[in-house]
Formats: structure tokens, C-alpha cells, sequence
């Protein structure tokens, strides 16, 4: 019975939410262009990715809003409470 409840509301929660979708026309007015989402020629290694995660100071992600730094930061901080 309970899972028979939260199937229905499930689809009345994505039935208005594609409703609204449709309806108000979400990004039509960004003026994004199909060359605008293109994926970057250069590309980096796993390695890149995974020593520019860890933030070579404390107050640099902040200073630029590097949030994957951050949250990197914050783990460990939870990590080690």
C-alpha cells in the first residue's frame, strides 16, 4: 500500500513538473547557440583531473569558485571530524 502511494504521487509530481515545463518554455530566451555547447578540442588525462581536484592551498577554490575543489575540501574536513 505504501509503495503503491509513492508510485502515484511520483507521477503526479512528474506530471506537473512536465506540465510547467511545457508551459513556461524553460531556456527559450538564453540565446544559446548549438556552437556554444560544443565539446572543448582540448582534452586532459585522468591524472589532470584528478590532481586539479586537490587544491594546492586552502583560500585558492574560494578565490576563484572552484566548487569541485571545494566540496573536495569539504570532505576531507568531514572526513576527519
Amino acid at each position: 500500500r505504501t509503495l503503491l502511494w509513492f508510485m502515484i504521487t511520483s507521477l503526479i509530481a512528474v506530471a506537473i513538473g512536465l506540465a510547467i515545463g511545457l508551459i513556461t518554455n524553460p531556456g527559450s530566451g538564453t540565446g544559446l547557440t548549438p556552437k556554444d555547447g560544443e565539446l572543448s578540442e582540448t582534452k586532459g588525462s585522468w591524472i589532470d583531473f584528478l590532481t586539479g581536484i586537490v587544491p594546492s592551498d586552502v583560500i585558492t577554490p574560494f578565490t576563484e569558485l572552484n566548487v569541485l575543489q571545494i566540496v573536495f575540501m569539504a570532505a576531507v574536513a568531514g572526513i576527519a571530524a
